[in-house]
């Protein structure tokens, strides 16, 4: 059996036109939509992939991996050179895996995929500045950074049920694992600085979330073994200083639940 490909790699192409789209709107949101439609872009075209290396004869689980870059950028020059308080936006992704694997499974009531990758290496950059506050000179600016490194890595998504009532999958694995984030804000009210670094034998993550007509309950909870790492925190914002540091050894544990409505 012949699968069509291309449409694969055209639904793929038109999630990263998407991505590359201006941003509007709420900050935070739009990075979540542009984290879900990098999702969509990666399931679609490494679907094709795999699809062809088994009708090509090649019945290995795991192909060769590739660079995979994203950006978006929305620097608002009328906004700059008129004094308003819009902000501009811009980021950066990239992903590599030496070896990669996707696998699926889809009928009406299920939606599951499995990625598992060997030799993973991630870093983003997500950042917003704006330079004026009511047409007064106030530069902000702020930026959020995470990186990361395994020897292996594997991520399942699964979904079960229909539009009013479901439940969702999200559980992710780390072996062999570096990794490091930071996030700054610098304005004329407010400077923080905070960053934190880790390495650990293994690092997991599970969340599982059930919408029941409108009301999404999702619990999350995190782990790690033989892992060490460290955090420091800087901040001076309204008249206060906070400066503080935390250090983690052997094993780490979380734990939380979220309700939107």
């Amino acid at each position: 059996m012949f699968i069509n490909t291309d449409s694969y790699r055209m639904l793929g192409l038109r999630f990263q036109a998407l991505r590359n789209d201006s941003i509007h709107g709420n900050y935070s949101r739009q990075i979540l939509i542009q984290n879900k439609l990098k999702a969509l872009q990666s399931y679609f075209i490494e679907t094709a992939n795999l699809f062809e290396e088994h009708e090509s004869g090649n019945t290995s689980l795991f192909t060769n991996g590739q660079l995979r870059t994203s950006h978006y950028e929305n620097i608002n020059i009328p906004a700059i050179l008129t004094k308003q308080d819009k902000k501009s936006y811009f980021g950066f992704g990239a992903q590599y895996n030496i070896k990669e694997a996707t696998l699926g499974y889809h009928n009406d009531l299920i939606d599951a995929s499995l990625r598992m990758n060997i030799g993973d290496a991630k870093a983003n950059v997500d950042a917003e500045f704006s330079l004026w506050k009511d047409k007064k000179w106030n530069p902000r600016f702020e930026a959020e950074l995470d990186a990361d490194v395994a020897l292996a890595s594997a991520n399942l998504q699964a979904k079960v049920g229909g539009s009013k009532l479901n439940a969702t999958v999200d559980a992710r694995g780390a072996v062999g694992a570096l990794y490091a984030d930071a996030t700054c804000v610098l304005s004329m009210e407010e400077q923080t600085i905070k960053a934190g670094v880790g390495a650990c034998a293994l690092r997991g993550e599970a969340s599982i979330a059930f919408n029941i007509f409108g009301v999404k309950v999702t619990l999350t909870g995190q782990g790690s073994l033989g892992s060490a790492e460290a955090n420091f925190e800087y901040s001076h914002r309204n008249r206060e200083w906070i400066i503080g540091s935390k250090l983690g050894f052997i094993a780490g544990l979380g734990f939380k639940i979220r309700v939107n409505y």
